[in-house]
């Protein structure tokens, strides 16, 4: 997950890319939005390449409203709770499983991300929760914060 600034989409925009066994198989831009403690996110795919030499500034300075696709009646919802937690709802609308589309449950924090995959995904993978923890402080510079603005985490 990168914020990144662009022209086409306004607001607060992050990049998202998901890899499998060094394999890329997801490229999506987030335009997020908040009102008080809920986070609404319209998601978008990139229709272009899906290679390891990707160069993330050179392809968003590329992209017009044409290059971008997604369904916007299907957005990624979050609740803001105590401490700093937040959990949420992730369907997945480019798969569909008799005629649903899976829906994944995420819980994160400032240093911790676990999705619960349903069974009706696709994934080729065991069926089950996924933890990630940072294990060093590597973080992306958020553009476009206001003054006085403090980090939570």
């Amino acid at each position: 997950f990168e914020p990144i600034t662009m022209q086409i989409l306004q607001g607060r925009v992050t990049y998202n890319e998901e890899v499998l066994n060094g394999v890329v198989y997801r490229r999506e831009l987030w335009q997020i939005s908040s009102i008080d403690n809920k986070v609404n996110i319209a998601v978008y795919n990139f229709t272009t390449s899906l290679s390891a030499d990707f160069d993330i500034n050179a392809a968003v300075a590329a992209l017009t409203k044409q290059d971008l696709h997604g369904d916007t009646d299907c957005p990624i919802s979050f609740t803001e709770l105590p401490d700093g937690i937040f959990e949420g709802i992730k369907t997945d609308c480019r798969d569909s499983s008799n005629g649903h589309h899976p829906a994944y449950d995420i819980t994160f924090t400032c240093n911790t991300f676990i999705v619960r995959v349903p069974a009706a995904a696709t994934e080729a993978t065991d069926q089950g929760s996924y933890v990630f923890t940072r294990v060093k402080d590597r973080r992306f510079p958020i553009p476009n914060v206001p003054d006085g603005y403090q980090f939570p985490c």
